[in-house]
């Protein structure tokens, strides 16, 4: 049974719906309206409520899931769609589900837990921006806008529409099938990375792939920023249009093999084979490990301002040069602990700026009497200071 097909016949306008106990969602005692939820309707879930049908949220209907507050399947294979500009999902609490859609302008907005099982699909024109947590996602489908400032994975990611993150992203594999990422803070983490589209890489963030890199369409590195592929490294198209614009650094692990153009002034780092078939522009530094040339094998052209290896290959992250500070269990219910210095402070404010904790530094900080969401905590130290997120569940 679709929850919000199974109407009474008694309602049939938009309503505002508060729960107002504990319960499944098809029980119409759990809702102050003693009724059962229609597709339309503006739905606030202020205790623990059970999803124990499939749903639907269309011509402008919502779901808030507020802080303290849960939305959890009662078995696998329970689906949420939200369909058609003003549908929208909002949680501050924790929800768990195993597919999720947005379709036709609906939105999805994520402050705090939402675990799903299979899949979360942005369909063309809609949105989903995750400020929390979102995890155990076997795959990720985006067409439309995907905005990530929290944390996200794990699984597959397919991405045709605008991808922007300035949180932490990890995923098993990323495509970025003619869309566009860009990544300005934080950082994502790949196993295996292949683009036809346009990626960005600036601010403060950084990329890893642990394995394989297929470049296919447009990538640019800012100065300042790194790119680390653990295996190969292939710039090459069908079309002869695949650019890597480098001011940064991209170390490879493996081989590397340039069929098209590569420019800038950034420093490549080879640790095994490298070849050129194509253009090299710019005032780069390539610097093959195994070579005494700028490449083993070149067939293409390299302007005469390209050097080889003057900067060396021990350029690491800017971030690298702090000390690693890591916050865990994230998300926390009870005892927060912070590891990676023995003294200074630690201030901790909510999403709105505003400060609840401030103490000299401790190991492990009760954040038991916080509200579920999601927290800053800022370690200051030594003259330096470094910001974490984590969740309170």
């Amino acid at each position: 049974m679709m929850l919000g097909v199974a109407l009474t016949t008694s309602l049939f306008a938009q309503q505002n719906i508060t729960s107002v106990q504990d319960g499944n969602a098809t029980n119409p005692l759990v809702w102050d309206c003693t009724c059962i939820p229609t597709p339309d309707d503006n739905i606030t879930i202020q205790h623990n409520i059970v999803m124990n049908s499939d749903w639907i949220v269309n011509n402008g209907g919502s779901i808030t899931i507020d802080g303290g507050a849960s939305f959890i399947q009662d078995a696998q294979y329970r689906t949420i769609l939200f369909d058609g500009g003003g549908s929208m999902f909002t949680n501050y609490g924790q929800t768990e589900l195993t597919n999720i859609g947005f379709s036709n302008g609906a939105e999805g907005h994520n402050h705090s837990s939402l675990s799903l099982d299979t899949a979360l699909w942005v369909g063309p024109g809609s949105m989903y921006m995750n400020h929390g947590l979102t995890q155990n996602v076997d795959s990720t489908y985006i067409q439309g806008m995907f905005m990530n400032e929290g944390t996200y994975g794990q699984g597959d990611f397919l991405n045709e529409g605008m991808m922007s993150n300035t949180g932490y992203i990890t995923v098993d594999s990323l495509y970025n099938n003619q869309g566009t990422i860009n990544s300005t803070a934080g950082n994502i983490i790949t196993d295996d990375f292949a683009s036809n589209g346009t990626v960005n890489i600036s601010g403060s963030s950084y990329m890893i792939i642990t394995n394989d890199f297929l470049n296919a369409g447009t990538l640019n590195l800012a100065a300042g920023r790194d790119i680390r592929i653990g295996s190969d490294f292939l710039n090459a198209s069908d079309a002869d249009t695949a650019l890597v614009v480098n001011d940064g650094l991209i170390e490879v692990g493996n081989d590397f093999s340039n069929i098209d153009t590569i420019r800038g002034s950034g420093l490549f780092c080879i640790a095994q084979n490298s070849s050129n078939a194509g253009d090299v522009i710019g005032t780069l530094d390539i610097c093959d490990n195994t070579g005494t040339s700028i490449f083993d094998l070149n067939t293409g052209n390299v302007d005469a301002t390209v050097t080889n290896c003057n900067s060396g290959c021990n350029v690491g992250l800017e971030e690298n040069t702090e000390i690693e500070i890591s916050l865990y269990p994230n998300p926390v219910s009870t005892k927060l602990n912070i590891d990676g210095i023995a003294s200074g402070q630690v201030v901790i404010t909510d999403v709105m700026g505003n400060e609840v904790h401030n103490s000299s530094f401790e190991n492990q900080i009760d954040v038991s009497k916080l509200k579920t969401g999601v927290y800053f905590t800022t370690v200051f130290y030594n003259n330096n200071k470094q910001t974490l997120k984590f969740i309170k569940r």
